[in-house]
């Protein structure tokens, strides 16, 4: 299969009268499509790396739902995607999946505007876990003993949110054009935003990065307020700091935060995490 490039769209507040406006557009084209061809889009395959005969389940539970009660908002919509793969995958969803069909129709992820209405699917439903292969981990971004953001390189610049992308393009010609000035605001517009920036590398080329927000499945160390918390804290520092991680993510939490395993230089960084915290507060005690 050719790797067609995702089409742009713009998610809006509009509602299911307003089909003029992207979401409902293209997802209202893409379902008639299906019930008339059963064909799928070729840019959705290609954005989430999964066969036309995986994805068509899907738009047949969209197809079925659609018919019932078109959705009026930006949140129906997500609800009915999240549904419709629900319905295909009752025990697990793959969470790449999910989030892929979210964005390409320019859908809002399920956190946080959806987390009501999905709270209680979301805690009940088993997630397919995804890897992440980390940059180097920054230490002032390990927040606590159970918390830090990590940085994964952009391979593709077209899936970045179509603001970025114009950012990005904008930066370069500037850079081209010898507009130092206008270069370094639009860098610090980029490096602002919550998921992406725009980073040296070791090799001093510049890398377009998304970060996550990483939160450790399975322990509870203390909160940097707590008693120990940042003693707890500086041993993860030591632990992943200025390594590259990889991280396999179960689901995302309200929070927007990964839940998930981590693991530095083959080690599992949960085990070491909380025999550090341990160790640290058998140390303090003892000098008590």
């Amino acid at each position: 299969m050719a790797n067609p490039q995702p089409p742009t769209i713009t998610a809006t507040s509009g509602g299911a009268g307003d089909e003029h406006h992207s979401w409902f557009a293209a997802l209202d084209k893409d379902i008639r499509r299906f019930e008339s061809d059963s064909k799928v889009p070729e840019g959705l395959c290609w954005l989430i790396s999964a066969p036309e005969e995986s994805i068509a389940p899907w738009y047949n539970e969209l197809m079925k739902a659609w018919k019932k009660a078109p959705p009026n908002t930006l949140e129906d919509a997500t609800v009915l995607v999240f549904d419709a793969l629900h319905e295909v995958h009752p025990n697990v969803i793959d969470i790449t999946h999910l989030e892929g069909c979210l964005r390409f129709y320019g859908l809002p992820q399920y956190y946080p505007l959806v987390k009501n209405r999905l709270r209680e699917r979301v805690e009940n439903a088993t997630f397919f876990p995804f890897r992440l292969n980390t940059l180097p981990v920054i230490k002032n971004r390990v927040k606590d003993a159970g918390n830090f953001t990590v940085s994964v390189a952009v391979k593709d610049l077209r899936l970045l949110p179509s603001d970025t992308q114009s950012m990005i393009c904008e930066r370069r010609e500037a850079l081209r054009k010898g507009d130092g000035s206008r270069a370094s605001e639009l860098l610090k517009q980029i490096n602002s935003s919550r998921d992406y920036e725009i980073v040296k590398s070791t090799w001093n080329e510049e890398l377009v990065t998304k970060k996550y927000q990483i939160r450790l499945r399975g322990i509870a160390p203390p909160e940097i307020a707590q008693d120990y918390g940042p003693e707890a804290r500086d041993e993860l520092r030591k632990m992943i700091g200025g390594k590259c991680l990889t991280i396999s993510v179960f689901y995302i939490d309200v929070h927007r935060r990964c839940v998930a395993d981590a693991y530095c230089e083959n080690t599992f960084v949960q085990v070491c995490s909380s025999v550090g915290c341990v160790l640290t507060y058998k140390c303090i005690t003892a000098n008590l």
